[in-house]
């Protein structure tokens, strides 16, 4: 065992370079993982979490395979053991104490664990090659680790979008993590690899069985999440005629406008009366709406799209699992669906009222998931606005914009949905696509 020659002094203080240059590595890693986390749909206090799982998750093990791999040394005098700066940590042992922590807590908390994996265990290589830029003046061969873990790390991170298949970037860490300590090892490069042999084979072994699971295994079967009106259901005439009711019932008939119709679809009901009448009280127009709406169920106004019965029986017998995230009120969610003989179908069917901030707010399609005990790191969803594509990407799932009526479909595209459908049977087609079904196709 080698002390780490790379202590510089301030006065009486002893300062490890090695140790401040892991620090850095740790913040810029924490940075760079909250960031794709938010990207993901979590918030600030899941990048925290992650975080605190890694380093009691990865420091201990680390300790343990280093202590293991000097044993005669630390039989002397065990409690040298406790003195974590006497030597260091073995890296292998951090790759596999930080996948299993990190696999412990996606379970927990209904995490797909591939996913997680593939966004932190690239950036444990980056914080070893900032570690090892306190040793390089006196072991130059810990360059060739450094460089190593380098490439690999930006790779990894540059191209995470069109590797397509989750459990690459864990895979290829683990397997660059595992050869380098091998090589380092084999040639005498690096002398804190002078004993670490099996647990470079061990990571190696580790690196290889995540691959083959990775390439034998699909992406699996995605939750599918829909928006109602205008994507399930052609409401579009009943909607409009509701609202010219309550224009002409106000004595404001004439106000009614192609554009006016154009802007109630999509928004919460409550937001668009405040907007559009705003010297009422919403909530007492939103009821007088609802009293219009009821009187026409049995106009014929509402019908499905074309080919929707047929398309959500078939994904059902298929075992997906399908729910509705919607901006109508939940109770009216239920009377429509069950109207036209669908409501069976789905396993949640959420409205407004049913989670706290209104599309393009990502709040609806996490509390679907919820209800569904199932995370959203493969989910997609379906809508036929600006809005519905916008939610689907704060929530970090796949976006799917329906274009049910063409006037809407430069305000798809201008949100940047993964796919545009112009007929809800092109779902088949989509499905048979062999990727992970969220906002970055990873």
């Amino acid at each position: 065992m080698t002390e780490l020659p790379d202590i510089f002094w301030l006065d009486t203080i002893g300062i490890r370079i090695s140790a401040v240059l892991f620090l850095c590595g740790v913040i810029l890693s924490y940075l760079l993982v909250s960031w794709r986390e938010k990207q993901h749909g979590y918030s600030q206090i899941s990048g925290n979490r992650v975080l605190a799982v890694c380093l009691f998750g990865g420091l201990i093990p680390g300790r343990l395979f280093w202590v293991l791999e000097n044993f005669s040394v630390y039989a002397e005098s065990p409690l040298k053991a406790l003195y974590v700066m006497d030597g260091g940590f073995d890296f292998c042992g951090v790759m596999i104490g930080v996948l299993t922590a990190l696999t412990a807590y996606s379970v927990q908390v209904r995490r797909m664990p591939v996913r997680l994996l593939d966004t932190v265990m690239p950036c444990l290589l980056l914080c070893a090659a900032l570690f090892r830029l306190g040793r390089v003046s006196a072991q130059p061969g810990v360059w060739f680790g450094i460089l190593f873990y380098l490439f690999v790390f930006l790779f990894l991170f540059l191209f995470y979008t069109r590797l397509n298949a989750r459990g690459i970037s864990v895979s290829v860490s683990m397997l660059t993590a595992g050869a380098e300590r091998l090589v380092s090892n084999l040639y005498g490069l690096d002398s804190h690899a002078a004993d670490a042999l099996i647990p470079s084979l061990t990571v190696i072994a580790f690196g290889l069985v995540l691959l083959a699971a990775t390439l034998r295994q699909g992406p699996g079967k995605p939750v599918i999440l829909f928006d109602l009106d205008g994507t399930l259901m052609d409401s579009e005439q009943m909607v409009a005629d509701c609202f010219l009711t309550l224009f002409v019932r106000h004595g404001r008939g004439e106000e009614f406008t192609d554009e006016i119709r154009q802007k109630v679809f999509g928004p919460p009901l409550r937001d668009m009366m405040a907007e559009l009448f705003p010297d009422q009280d919403p909530d007492r127009m939103v009821k007088e709406y609802q009293t219009i709406q009821n009187g026409m169920a049995d106009s014929g106004r509402v019908k499905l799209f074309d080919g929707t019965r047929q398309i959500l029986e078939s994904l059902k017998r298929k075992g997906y699992i399908l729910g509705i995230v919607s901006s109508r009120m939940t109770e009216s969610c239920r009377f429509w669906t069950g109207r036209l003989g669908i409501a069976g179908l789905f396993a949640a069917i959420l409205g407004r009222d049913s989670f706290e901030r209104p599309k393009p707010y990502p709040d609806g399609i996490l509390a679907a998931c919820d209800k569904l005990n199932t995370g959203h790191d493969s989910c997609i969803y379906i809508g036929d606005n600006g809005t519905d594509v916008e939610a689907a990407k704060h929530a970090g799932v796949y976006a799917v914009g329906y274009v049910s009526n063409e006037d809407k479909f430069i305000e798809i595209l201008d949100a940047k949905p993964n796919a545009v459908i112009y007929d809800l049977r092109e779902l088949n087609e989509l499905l048979k696509e062999n990727h992970a079904w969220t906002y970055d196709r990873m």
